[in-house]
């Protein structure tokens, strides 16, 4: 086997999770005798974000409000994978609720109170 070094890019699909192969046809090293290419397999391996949580298909965030915001109600801005929305937050809003924002992602918010 002949070591080498070369650049791939691949698509990578939504949903994909740690402990999934995939599989790039053709990508591998060549063949004996002038066969063709092998298929080349990636292992993946998702890292953690520091803002954001995933569960299944959801992306969860936690915001902290106080509790005046939560008693009276707020708006409040929530960063998103695809930028930063506005979200309502109606009066006596408890903590631990969760907001459904409907962004192209499932992004499950959780409001804690401080």
């Amino acid at each position: 086997m002949v070591k080498s070094e070369h650049k791939v890019t691949l698509n990578i699909p939504a949903g994909v999770e740690s402990g999934m192969r995939l599989k790039s046809p053709n990508q591998g090293h060549q063949g004996p005798s002038g066969a063709p290419n092998g298929d080349l397999y990636v292992d993946i391996n998702v890292q953690p974000h520091k803002t954001f949580q995933r569960k299944g298909n959801d992306i969860f965030s936690s915001i902290l409000i106080n509790f005046y915001q939560a008693a009276l109600g707020t708006i409040i801005n929530v960063d998103t994978i695809h930028g930063n929305v506005q979200l309502k937050i109606p009066a006596g809003t408890q903590t631990d609720t969760k907001f459904r924002l409907k962004t192209k992602e499932f992004l499950m918010l959780i409001l804690h109170l401080v």
